[in-house]
This record gives structure tokens, C-alpha cells and sequence, in this order.
């Protein structure tokens, strides 16, 4: 039997893609993959479809649920599906789109923190900004969630957003799935790695302001890889331990 995909998540990776394909098989769905098509990678097997003209999934295995497309591998292969919305919707113009969120810094710690990922996605030429700079990182990947939100409403395809540090509500609310069967265990493992020392609120909400251009949402906020802030300084763990942070 084979199976029309029901849901698309279309966010980036290390954004509760894992989480989400989880919630869909807790919620009875049998037929969910996540990066892994059957004996081959989603995204591998969609590139050599578009290369011939079929439709993404064709031989993919047909899943009901796509929790996770793209593959990162440079120079051997990198494609992002999500990156290519037309192509989505043209042949599955009924399923529904998952744009997956979350904190943007926690993003990045968590991409730092996974293996290489962060020099894969720099060498994967995703878009015209420097991937290696954390702002500019920020900046690819909140426009990519804006495109996704454009594109959805535009083209009047079905599209869930669900923040995956907040809750599942949205997914619950489609799906109808029990919020018990949505776990946020990945997202956790790499918040706040790298904390701010200073211990001013004021500090570190002018480096938000600085550097995001407003102070919206800025509490918690740190300051990036733990480096020094171009807008103040801030001093390292060693600083703090010797009290040299006056």
C-alpha cells in the first residue's frame, strides 16, 4: 500500500525534528520517517527524483509523516528540500507543512554542539550569508521560518508552527494526538551552554539590543559562543573564578 505524506516538517534540523517524529508514532502513525527513507536517505532519494522528473517521494518509501528531509554532507552531498517549498507543494499540495521553532540561540547551541553539523551547514552554501558568524547564522535562520510562514500563506498550503520549547499545543490541536506523547528531551540537552557571567540584567539585554536591534524577548538571552560581545566585555569562566570581573 502506498501512502500520500500527510505531514512535512519544514523547519531546520536540530529543532525537535526528532521529537516530532516520536509524537507521531506515539499518536499511532506507523509509517513516519525521520532523514532515513528506507534503506536510503530522504533527501538522496528525493535529489535523484527531481533529477528525473518524478515526484519527491516516488520510492521513498511512501511515509505518511516526514519528519526531517535535508542531509548535510559536503562536499559529497548536501540538499534542503525545505529550502524548495515549490517543489513541495506542487506534488503534495494537500499534505501539511510542520515549520518547526525554537530559540534561536539554543538553536545554535545546539548545531555547535552536534558533531560537526556547524561546519557542514557553512559548507553546504544554504544562502548568501556566512553561516560562521553566529549573527549571520541567526539571520539565515529566522528568514527561512519567514519564508516557510510567506510561502504557507501565499500559496494557501496548511502549515503548523509549534515552538518546541513551549509546547505542542498546535500539533495537539491537528492531530489530535495526546500532548503526553510530545517529548522536548533533545532540546533541553544544549540550552544555555554557554552562560553570560556578568550577572547584570541591564548588561545583557543592551548586548540583545546591540546586536538584534530590539529588546524584545531578551531575557535569558547570552551572549554567542560565549565570546566576548562586540557592544560590552564579558568576562570568561576563568575571569569569574579569579574575580577579575569588576
Amino acid at each position: 500500500m502506498k501512502y500520500k505524506p500527510e505531514y512535512i516538517v519544514v523547519g531546520m534540523p536540530k529543532a525537535g525534528t526528532s521529537s516530532i517524529a516520536k509524537f507521531f508514532k506515539c499518536g499511532g502513525h506507523r509509517h513516519v520517517s525521520h532523514q532515513q527513507c528506507g534503506r536510503q536517505i530522504c533527501a538522496k532519494c528525493i535529489w535523484n527524483n527531481v533529477q528525473r522528473k518524478r515526484q519527491p517521494f516516488y520510492g521513498c518509501d511512501q511515509f505518511s509523516v516526514y519528519a526531517q528531509l535535508d542531509y548535510a554532507d559536503p562536499p559529497k552531498f548536501c540538499f534542503f528540500p525545505q529550502r524548495n517549498l515549490t517543489l513541495l507543494h506542487e506534488s503534495y499540495p494537500h499534505s501539511t507543512f510542520i515549520l518547526n521553532t525554537r530559540n534561536p540561540i539554543h538553536w545554535i547551541n545546539s548545531v555547535n554542539n552536534w558533531g560537526s553539523l556547524r561546519a557542514r551547514l557553512a559548507k553546504c552554501n544554504l544562502s548568501a550569508y556566512d553561516l560562521h558568524d553566529d549573527a549571520q547564522l541567526i539571520r539565515f535562520y529566522d528568514e527561512h521560518s519567514e519564508y516557510v510562514r510567506r510561502f504557507a500563506r501565499e500559496h494557501q498550503h496548511a502549515l503548523i508552527e509549534v515552538d518546541i520549547e513551549q509546547n505542542a499545543s498546535a500539533l495537539v490541536a491537528h492531530t489530535g494526538i495526546g500532548a503526553s506523547c510530545f517529548s522536548d528531551e533533545n532540546t533541553k540537552k544544549h540550552v544555555n551552554q554557554h552562560s553570560c557571567y556578568v550577572g547584570d540584567s541591564l548588561l545583557r539585554n543592551l548586548w540583545c539590543w546591540r546586536e538584534r536591534g530590539t529588546i524584545a524577548n531578551c531575557s535569558g538571552h547570552t551572549d554567542l559562543a560565549g565570546r566576548s560581545s562586540r557592544f560590552f566585555w564579558k568576562p570568561t569562566l576563568d575571569d569569574v573564578t579569579r574575580g577579575n570581573y569588576t
